[in-house]
């Protein structure tokens, strides 16, 4: 079954509406710590991947591999869930990603 081209009508593509955010007045009050992350990592304490991922010129995924091949900070694991880095290595492999090697403890 062939169609005419010539023939067929011709479909008037719809208008897209556009979608604009609008805060609501009473919405200011509202504050959202993973909205609002903090612009520099601190130097003492621990950082989940999140907190670190704005610093890091890594995926996730890139990070875990240099992790596991002992070219970035080893993670603790406080639970089968939560894992952490402690921030004072993290600005040490920040400071020079490529000649970053974990120190093992004697």
């Amino acid at each position: 079954m062939f169609f005419d081209l010539a023939v067929a009508p011709k479909v008037q593509p719809s208008p897209t509406p556009v979608l604009e955010f609008e805060p609501k007045a009473n919405m200011a009050h509202i504050t959202n710590p993973a909205a609002n992350p903090s612009k520099t990592l601190p130097a003492d304490g621990m950082s989940r991947w999140n907190q670190i991922a704005p610093f890091s010129p890594f995926c996730r995924e890139k990070f875990r591999q240099l992790v596991r091949a002992g070219k970035a900070p080893q993670p603790v694991k406080f639970s089968e869930r939560c894992t952490a880095y402690p921030n004072r290595e993290l600005h040490r492999f920040f400071a020079d990603p490529l000649n970053y090697k974990v120190e093992v403890a004697k």
